[in-house]
């Protein structure tokens, strides 16, 4: 064969090759469905190749199994993906998908050079439904019908005299696996447009999630409202076997008006909140996590109006309240500055200030929430600041738990007679750490000012 014949072999030979392709469908046991079409851009050499493929499946973490990335919880799955192998390196482009109700599309890359592989990723939704999160989080996600019937065939163990307890947190305790965590790195963007969350009223989300040597950081992590925004940090050190983290949320100007149920007609509380929670704590799971934690959380009601029936309540005014809520039109009562702030230590959040100031009454209480047993004890009381005839001195109690809060009326507890000043006197005096905590610009504010004022005099206005 002469030179030229051989060359043209050689040549018609890779066309034919680079005309070739292969399509693959296979199911795993860890409920993964996956459907390709594999291009291998050169004879023989497998470090250029093209992919497309479609995955599926019950929890995008099972990809774990095949692939070492430790990917979150999600819902089902659906995701189509363009991939170019070149090498060490991954690419993917135009993934296009939906995890649960919510879509997905970005753009994914992965390294394996190093001595981790490093995901890099910049994903968005058009709308993200807020459950799809729940997974996350560490709340199992609904099981789908084929789920349901590979258990349902499954051997099943014997019956025994107990069915295993509900515990009713509201907090997952879900562990996180930090072997996963430890063996990947990551850089993460993602925004949703549109967010559907039924008793949020939220239009945006977006976070940037960076995972290096066993320590994941979001920074910054937000949630955008129709008016004001909650935004902050979340850092978790999985290097030890029980991790380690730190939150530090801000609530900025959130529209009170916009929390009302459907069956309101007016939102029971109007004007604006400022607020922060910042905790530290170990453990292996949101709840565990909670349950050890340390740190503070303060709202701030700088101006606004609260609804009578409230603010009527807390002072017991029994026939003016009946009259309030059999009346078809409910008034509004201002709020010259209200302030609730409490620290936590060890997963027990005490109160050191409940105060509210509106017009007609000056509402404080007292109490705590245990967030291992999730178990609340807080109780609200008001002082008329005008003369009633009909009054019970008996205080509000909110009770339950996180997951099932109650409300009451304890009439075996007395409110003491202390009176507005004495109580001025007494919940006051944390009134400036707390404010500074949120916004120390805050101090500037007419209504908080004077609060403050009150405070540092210990008298009465």
């Amino acid at each position: 064969m002469s030179a030229a014949s051989a060359a043209d072999t050689h040549r018609a030979f890779t066309m034919a090759w680079n005309r070739r392709s292969l399509w693959a469908e296979y199911a795993t046991a860890a409920d993964i469905n996956l459907k390709s079409h594999i291009t291998v851009q050169k004879p023989f050499d497998l470090s250029a190749v093209d992919v497309k493929f479609i995955v599926s499946g019950d929890d995008l973490a099972d990809v774990f199994y095949l692939t070492g990335l430790a990917l979150t919880n999600t819902p089902k799955y659906r995701l189509a993906v363009t991939m170019q192998v070149r090498g060490t390196k991954f690419r993917m482009q135009d993934l296009k998908g939906s995890l649960g109700s919510s879509d997905l599309e970005g753009q994914v890359e992965v390294q394996t050079a190093g001595a981790r592989p490093k995901l890099t990723a910049k994903l968005s939704s058009a709308t993200l439904n807020i459950a799809d999160l729940a997974p996350t989080l560490g709340t199992p996600a609904p099981k789908t019908a084929s789920a349901k019937s590979r258990e349902a065939a499954k051997p099943q163990p014997e019956a025994t005299d107990a069915a295993a307890p509900d515990n009713g947190k509201l907090l997952p305790d879900a562990d996180l696996q930090v072997n996963r965590v430890r063996g990947m790195d990551a850089d993460v963007t993602y925004k949703a447009a549109a967010v559907t969350a039924p008793k949020v009223p939220m239009k945006e989300v977006t976070f940037h999630l960076v995972l290096a040597d066993g320590v994941l950081t979001i920074n910054p992590l937000t949630f955008v409202l129709d008016q004001g925004k909650f935004a902050g940090s979340v850092q978790i050190d999985a290097r030890t076997d029980i991790p380690e983290s730190n939150i530090d949320m801000r609530i900025d100007d959130v529209d009170l008006s916009e929390f009302k149920s459907a069956t309101m007609k007016q939102a029971p509380l109007q004007g604006t909140m400022l607020g922060r929670f910042k905790f530290h704590g170990m453990g292996s799971s949101i709840h565990k996590f909670a349950a050890n934690s340390n740190g503070a959380m303060s709202v701030v009601i700088p101006h606004g109006q609260i609804s009578d029936v409230i603010a009527e309540l807390t002072g017991i005014n029994v026939l003016k309240v009946v009259g309030l809520l059999l009346s078809k039109g409910q008034g509004q009562t201002e709020i010259r500055c209200g302030i609730v702030d409490f620290k936590d230590q060890q997963g027990s959040l005490n109160t050191t200030t409940v105060f509210v100031d509106t017009s007609n009454v000056l509402i404080t209480g007292r109490g705590k929430i245990n967030l291992d047993s999730e178990d609340i004890d807080l109780s609200l009381q008001g002082d008329p600041k005008k003369l009633r005839f009909l009054r019970l001195r008996s205080p509000i109690t909110l009770g339950g738990t996180l997951d099932h809060p109650t409300v009451g009326i304890d009439a075996k507890k007395l409110a003491a007679q202390a009176g507005v000043a004495a109580a001025l006197g007494v919940l006051l005096t944390p009134v400036a750490a707390a404010i500074a905590f949120i916004d120390p610009g805050l101090a500037k504010n007419k209504e908080c000012a004077d609060v403050m004022s009150l405070a540092n005099a210990g008298i009465q206005n």
